[in-house]
């Protein structure tokens, strides 16, 4: 009954990630918007519930998102950049120097971005 609350949040927003990642591919002008949109779902749950079920909901949007999506390149945006980066945010805001934080973030976005286009 404890972790009731929990799946139920963690399907919801799922099934609106999902949801919005599937409009993306309808939508041609939407590529870098529905990512974005789909990822934001997870910063409440890995705020709420700690990485370790954020990470979760990630890895279930992402293979449903690589299945169900027909742009291919919409998933791996949100596998690559929007929906890993909602999970590391929360740790990346530890960070105490700001500049040190921004750079990670930056460094983090480059890196991502170079690997989902070299794929």
């Amino acid at each position: 009954m404890k972790n009731t609350k929990r799946i139920a949040l963690c399907g919801m927003f799922g099934a609106l990630s999902v949801t919005i990642m599937l409009l993306g591919s309808l939508i041609p002008f939407a590529t870098y918007m529905c990512p974005a949109i789909a990822a934001f779902f997870i910063l409440p749950i890995v705020y709420e519930y700690k990485e370790k079920t954020g990470f979760m909901m990630y890895l279930v949007v992402s293979i449903l998102s690589l299945i169900l999506v027909a742009e291919k390149e919409l998933a791996m945006i949100y596998v690559f950049i929007f929906g890993l980066y909602s999970v590391f945010k929360f740790r990346m805001d530890k960070i105490k120097p700001k500049f040190v934080q921004y750079l990670l973030k930056g460094l983090y976005c480059i890196a991502m971005t170079a690997v989902c286009y070299g794929l």
